[in-house]
């Protein structure tokens, strides 16, 4: 008895199989042909079953629809998934040689390669049958029985005429069945189709609403982290700026505290260096009326001499000689013995005790100094003119014309000889020609004469050329007024005037701010200071008159 399995898929063509069914049972008989839905037993692996009837089967129709390869949840094929009982019957069939026919319900076409899994590729090569659905599907199942018939290798079907009609009756019938059951098939494809698409309506409406909530979400968040963010960021920038503000016035604060304590340092400073000038210009015009008031007794008391000495008798030859050999000038005086030896003891030696104090004086008060307006004890007579190019000699002859020494008093010859012994190199000359400008003797009064012959002395180491210079700068005579430039011409000078008082020079000491002092400490220490200097001294109330190399204070007229 030949064996017929009949494999379709029923949500593809569950009335088109039942048709096909009915047909092939009408032939065969109902034990030859193994439908699934009747055949298989409850309880039983649908595989195993389906391996155990093909074993057994000698052909296979398989019936495709348009919907055979199945459609699964997500899309793809049903064919492609390895439980797929369709599959499975074709897979068993292809793999154990079974003759297969496959039915194409109407206008179906076979499935392609690349829609197929790889162990039913080769099904697509198969010829199919193709069957009309509507009046012509006996005509055309008649051919797949026939097809049948030579595989099971059966004679043609003999029957009758009548049973043909019987059949064709029965074909009429089950073909109108068929018909509903299409209509209802159709219906409920489409109803299927419908939910179907509902379904995936509201899935993708789920899925668009799940997207656009989890898009919302992630941009919430982002806005989150960037306010966050941004908090962050303006927060480390008021930090910054504060901080920055907080440093900027902190070093403003230390700016304004150092200029203002430069600014009281420059004012006590200030302060000081007018102080120290105001000193100065004090203690220079203390000076000045103290020289004055020394010069005032000092003529007063040479006058007193000169007519004390006028009433006697004349100098002794033995005072004149002294009084020549200190003050270095030569006397045309006759010396006899006979006036010498008429002259009583007591009064010669008076008289050159007398004339070797006034010897002393007028060589202390040599140089650049004041002497006094009266004419000396013992008038000189005139010294002859010196032509030596010797800048001492012509610095001395400077002197000579300056004082009235020996020769007429000539300030304008003073400054020739001056100027020749300064252009020689002599500091002292220079210094000398800066007073002559200063005071206006013999030249036009002018202060910057006066600077600049002053300067060229100090830069010769002159000390009382930088104490006039220290003067100048300190009033602002000649130069523009500068207590700081005159602060260090006044220590230049002070330093000269301490080393050379410490090597014993007197005339220095009356360069320090304080000469009595320094004068009793040389005597005290054992320096030569002559009485005649002391007595000078005291007598004069600790100013002494003028002694050489004591600067001349500045003042506008000449002493």
């Amino acid at each position: 008895m030949a064996k017929i399995l009949i494999s379709y898929r029923r949500s593809d063509s569950d009335v088109f199989a039942g048709r096909v069914h009915d047909r092939i049972v009408s032939r065969y008989g109902e034990q030859s042909v193994f439908i699934d839905v009747d055949n298989i037993p409850f309880g039983k692996d649908f595989r195993v079953h389906i391996q155990q009837e093909l074993a057994k089967a000698d052909a296979i129709l398989v019936i495709v629809g348009p919907k055979w390869l199945g459609l699964a949840k997500g899309g793809h094929s049903r064919i492609m998934e390895a439980t797929d009982p369709v599959r499975i019957e074709l897979e068993t069939a292809l793999s154990r040689g079974v003759p297969t026919i496959p039915i194409l319900v109407g206008n179906t076409s076979m499935p392609k390669p690349e829609q197929l899994p790889e162990t039913l590729k080769d099904f697509a090569f198969l010829n199919a049958a193709q069957v009309d659905t509507s009046r012509d599907f006996h005509r055309d199942l008649n051919r797949v029985i026939a097809t049948l018939d030579q595989v099971l290798r059966l004679p043609p079907d003999t029957s009758d005429d009548r049973e043909r009609a019987n059949d064709d009756n029965r074909a009429a019938e089950a073909e109108a069945q068929n018909i509903a059951q299409i209509v209802h098939q159709t219906e409920r494809d489409r109803l299927a189709k419908e939910a179907e698409a509902a379904l995936r309506r509201d899935d993708e409406d789920r899925r668009q609403k799940t997207e656009a909530k989890a898009r919302q979400q992630a941009e919430e968040e982002t806005r989150r982290l960037e306010a966050k963010r941004k908090a962050e960021e303006e927060r480390r920038q008021k930090q910054a700026k504060a901080k920055a503000e907080e440093q900027a016035r902190r070093v403003e604060a230390e700016a304004r505290r150092l200029d203002a304590e430069a600014q009281r340092r420059a004012e006590q400073e200030r302060a000081e260096v007018e102080r120290r000038a105001e000193e100065e210009r004090k203690r220079a015009e203390r000076q000045v009326r103290l020289e004055a008031e020394a010069r005032r007794k000092t003529d007063e008391e040479a006058k007193a001499r000169k007519a004390e000495n006028e009433k006697r008798e004349p100098p002794s030859r033995s005072a004149t000689q002294v009084r020549e050999q200190l003050e270095h000038v030569p006397s045309e005086q006759p010396k006899t013995a006979a006036a010498s030896s008429t002259v009583p003891w007591r009064i010669v030696a008076g008289g050159a005790i007398l004339a070797g104090v006034i010897a002393i004086v007028a060589v202390w008060l040599s140089g650049p100094s004041v002497r006094p307006q009266s004419e000396p004890l013992v008038t000189p007579q005139p010294a002859p003119l010196i032509t030596s190019q010797d800048a001492s000699a012509m610095y001395t002859q400077g002197q000579r014309y300056d004082y009235g020494w020996g020769v007429p008093q000539d300030y304008a010859k003073a400054r020739e000889s001056y100027e020749k012994a300064a252009a020689m190199g002599n500091v002292n000359a220079m210094f000398s020609l800066g007073v002559l400008y200063a005071t206006g003797l013999g030249v036009t009064q002018d202060n910057a004469k006066a600077r600049e012959w002053y300067e060229k002395a100090a830069a010769g180491g002159q000390a009382s050329a930088m104490r006039n210079l220290g003067v100048l700068y300190a009033t602002g005579l000649g130069v523009t007024q500068d207590n700081a430039k005159a602060r260090e011409w006044y220590d230049k000078a002070h330093e000269l005037y301490e080393k050379a008082a410490a090597r014993g020079e007197v005339n220095a000491v009356f360069g320090l701010p304080r000469p009595m002092t320094t004068f009793r400490a040389l005597s005290g220490g054992g320096q030569s200071v002559p009485h005649a200097v002391l007595g000078d001294v005291f007598q004069n109330h600790g100013i002494p008159s003028r002694p050489s190399g004591w600067p001349r204070p500045f003042s506008a007229t000449r002493p």
